[in-house]
């Protein structure tokens, strides 16, 4: 009887390796087909927008200054050389008011997630009369002056519009200041400058996955409403008021950098802003800083199949102790292949419930299944 108890357990532990490569094997499926959902989501992205990165608006000051050549004969002084001085300038205010509409889109059986968000945008800049033609050193030139943002996916970006007073302003693709920088720029009348400054900006953007917005400014206000229930918000600012219904979102954030420059550091700015663009796009930086909103999935079907597989084993185990306290009861003998039987079913279970669960949605896929497997 002892030797038969230890056959019988040995038997049944070689069972439950044998069915645990099998659960592994299920997991490699349910891996592969994440990995095919990350490729659909890549692939509307790449089509439709990815991850918003937006920053600014900032005012740039673009100031040609004449001056010999160094190092120059004398004569060759006479014919003077042109560089430019370009300054940016933060806003004192910038408020946003924006709508965000998100809804799927189809790649095959995979959905990704995007959104369309329409923002109009108050900008309030000092008085720039006192930096209109006079630098930094003192000395004077003619300047231009342009309204700048970047944006790190410009193919999101599907309307722009801006106004000065009752002048509609023209916009031109570039940063205006840094020619590695995305984004967009338009000329600003130097009649314009020459008083406090509010700009009513316009913007619809395209994208997938999150929105972070950067307003360089020492006071920001953002309002944001949604149709989708289910954001993640993130970055430094956090939202001072959230709402979550079954039919939307709405969110606020109140910002005050008294201590903010308003003619901050170009080169430093430029170097931090480049991490946002695709060519260096670096997650931790971009969607840290500012306000950021990232669009969360309630229940991915992949997520929940994965979970549930983790549990397999037990699962066997326990329907196994259940069989062999049946066995000892009865005193009927139930075979070794007959308990791998047993397993396999259950293992199907979960490969049913992968498969239906990518049409039918993960409820009405475990029932399915359960009912299949019973």
């Amino acid at each position: 009887m002892k030797h038969s108890l230890t056959a019988k357990f040995a038997s049944l532990f070689l069972v439950l390796i044998a069915l645990s490569v099998v659960t592994w094997l299920i997991r490699g499926v349910i891996q592969d087909r994440q990995r095919h959902k990350e490729v659909a989501v890549s692939s509307v992205a790449r089509a439709w927008g990815g991850p918003q990165v937006l920053d600014g608006p900032v005012m740039i000051r673009s100031c040609s200054l004449r001056s010999p050549k160094l190092g120059a004969p004398e004569s060759a002084k006479e014919k003077p050389s042109y560089e430019e001085a370009v300054d940016l300038f933060l806003p004192e205010q910038v408020s946003i008011a924006a709508d965000t509409q998100v809804s799927p889109r189809r790649r095959g059986i995979f959905e990704a997630l995007t959104f369309i968000q329409k923002a109009k945008l108050t900008v309030n800049f000092a008085n720039l009369s006192e930096h209109a033609e006079t630098l930094a050193d003192g000395r004077n030139a003619p300047c231009a002056w342009r309204l700048a943002f970047t944006l790190r996916d410009p193919r999101g970006l599907r309307q722009m519009s801006a106004k000065v007073g009752d002048q509609t302003l023209a916009f031109n693709s570039g940063s205006g200041w840094d020619k590695s920088l995305a984004g967009a720029n338009a000329l600003v009348p130097r009649a314009s400058v020459q008083a406090a400054l509010t700009v009513s900006m316009e913007l619809e953007i395209a994208g997938s996955g999150s929105l972070n917005w950067m307003p360089q400014a020492r006071a920001v206000d953002l309002q944001v409403s949604s149709n989708w229930p289910h954001w993640s918000y993130e970055g430094s600012i956090l939202p001072t008021t959230h709402q979550s219904t079954p039919h939307g979102s709405t969110a606020q954030w109140r910002s005050r950098s008294l201590q903010l420059s308003t003619s901050p550091d170009k080169s430093g700015l430029a170097n931090s802003r480049r991490s946002c663009q695709p060519s260096a796009y670096s997650e931790e930086h971009c969607e840290t800083s500012g306000i950021s909103m990232r669009l969360l999935e309630p229940i991915d079907q992949y997520a929940l199949n994965d979970r549930a597989t983790k549990y397999a084993l037990l699962f066997i185990a326990l329907t196994f102790a259940t069989v062999f306290a049946f066995e000892a009861v009865s005193r009927r003998s139930v075979h070794p292949v007959q308990y791998g039987f047993v397993g396999l079913g259950l293992s199907i279970f979960f490969l049913l419930l992968l498969s239906l669960g990518e049409f039918l949605g993960f409820g009405v896929a475990y029932l399915s299944a359960a009912s299949a497997c019973t």
